[in-house]
């Protein structure tokens, strides 16, 4: 009598994962051109991932990177978010006046006093629909003109241009299933022409707006959203006596990790919502699938 195969049950399911990096930091001034937009995170999605029961996976969550605090300040770089060994690039810095060309990221920073943009670096910048299955991370910053500051990248548009004294916006995020928007990049500081003018918005999603620039000190810029993975807003230009006005810092990056029906894994915290469990993390731990 032949002898019969064992049957061993399949233990793997299928995890839907997003990734995102940390924001940059955006450029400070104590000068007249307005500091140029942080870019945002690195933005990756991935769908109907297989993976297997009681395995233990790493969860890194990137930092937002610091804000210039002044014109000789230069601005950080968020860092990267990984789980699975997908990385999610931290967002490129804003340009400063006398360092002016944004850093490329996740999302390139927008450059200020005319200078050149950073790059999104992922393996292809972003299509019309964004960071779709890990394609691409986001777009590039804007340019800056002669004294105001270009927006950041975003996960789904290039942040834009700056005009003369009149700062760019940043570049919008991209929502994931959870339908929240992230990885915004922070507005362009405005710069200290002929007239006071407003900051920059920041991308929808999170990222920080611009300072506006005054005669007096210029407005900081507003701090990227935490956990969004958004760029800081660049800071305002001035005019004499020069006081130092900082660039908002970077939102810190986050992972989410989602399967249908209720609990099976461990770490993050754990919500149900649309007969999907989530595991979210805002800082770095472990998933035990």
């Amino acid at each position: 009598m032949p002898l019969s195969k064992i049957q061993f049950a399949d233990t793997s399911y299928v995890i839907d994962y997003l990734v995102v990096g940390g924001g940059g930091g955006a450029g400070g001034q104590s000068e007249t051109p307005g500091g140029a937009g942080g870019g945002a995170g690195g933005h990756v999605m991935v769908d109907s991932h297989q993976i297997q029961s009681e395995t233990s996976h790493t969860v890194t969550v990137g930092a937002g990177g610091a804000g210039g605090a002044s014109h000789t300040a230069t601005a950080v770089q968020g860092t990267n978010s990984i789980f699975l060994n997908t990385v999610a690039l931290g967002g490129g810095l804003g340009g400063r006046f006398g360092t002016p060309n944004g850093a490329a990221g996740g999302s390139g920073g927008g450059s200020a006093w005319n200078g050149v943009a950073g790059a999104g670096t992922g393996p292809v910048e972003a299509s019309a629909n964004g960071g779709i299955q890990g394609i691409s991370q986001g777009f590039k910053g804007g340019t800056g003109g002669a004294q105001g500051g270009a927006g950041g990248g975003g996960a789904s548009s290039a942040g834009t241009n700056a005009n003369n004294d009149i700062p760019g916006n940043g570049g919008n995020g991209i929502k994931w299933h959870d339908g929240t928007s992230r990885a915004a990049g922070g507005g362009g500081g405005a710069g200290r022409g002929s007239s006071s003018q407003s900051g920059g918005n920041g991308g929808s999603g999170g990222g920080g707006n611009g300072g506006a620039s005054n005669t007096g000190v210029g407005t900081a810029g507003a701090n990227g959203t935490v956990n969004k993975g958004a760029g800081g807003g660049g800071a305002g230009g001035n005019t004499s006596p020069y006081q130092a006005a900082a660039g908002g810092n970077g939102g810190s990056g986050i992972v989410i990790i989602r399967y249908r029906g209720s609990t099976r894994g461990s770490g993050g915290t754990i919500t149900s919502s649309g007969g999907y469990t989530y595991h979210t993390f805002t800082s770095s731990g472990t998933y035990t699938a």
